[in-house]
């Protein structure tokens, strides 16, 4: 679980009361700790669970399944990618009925810098120093949150939770809560570590600005 830490960092997770709980190696070189190409499917008209083949860093994406339906809160709905998710070698994923999703190694791409600025577009993993600088970034929401249905069935506004984290202690976690009322935060990020987001059904849309 997450070790609270006031205003700092970033493992963002769209979830209604929920915990944010965080999968990685014992043991971490994240570059040379790739997965290999695997695609799941569940031709079925039920849940079905799938193995997971090789250990490693993986960027998801449904391509198929019914909109907004998941069995596990690990994989994106259709049309959206995770990006530089963990999974273990045996580890098993539950699937929706018809649902179909690829997983490639994780790139772990550069990302354009502009203006002092990192503009954030998918929900996943980031690895700071390779894809971004260092630094104290004020970390701000671009769009409303929307309106999601809660496990009680109710309509009910996303929070936003988000933690900074060493990829052997993703426990020891720094967190805090975006939300309709707090919209940034400031946050701390240092080289080698993960910022993770994970927003399910929703369109991640965030901006990470070098705070003066």
């Amino acid at each position: 679980m997450f070790k609270k830490m006031g205003l700092v960092s970033v493992c963002i997770i769209l979830v209604i009361g929920g915990v944010l709980l965080l999968k990685q190696p014992d043991k971490t070189d994240i570059l040379k700790s790739l997965g290999q190409k695997q695609t799941l499917r569940n031709q079925t008209s039920e849940q079905k669970d799938v193995t997971i083949d090789v250990s490693g860093y993986y960027d998801v994406t449904t391509l198929k399944g019914q909109d907004d339906v998941q069995a596990s809160n690990r994989l994106p709905t259709v049309g959206q990618t995770l990006v530089g998710q963990f999974f273990d070698k045996g580890e098993s994923v539950q699937l929706a009925s018809q649902q179909e999703v690829e997983m490639k190694p994780a790139k772990f791409a550069k990302l354009d810098v502009k203006n002092k600025k990192v503009n954030l577009t998918n929900g996943g993993s980031y690895l700071v120093g390779k894809q971004f600088p260092s630094g104290t970034y004020k970390i701000s929401i671009n769009t409303e949150l929307p309106e999601v249905i809660n496990k009680r069935g109710k309509a009910d506004v996303a929070i936003i939770q988000g933690g900074v984290y060493s990829p052997e202690k993703p426990y020891e976690t720094e967190a805090f809560e975006l939300s309709k009322d707090k919209m940034s935060t400031v946050v701390k990020l240092e080289n080698d570590k993960l910022l993770a987001i994970k927003s399910p059904g929703v369109e991640i849309s965030l901006t990470l600005a070098i705070n003066k």
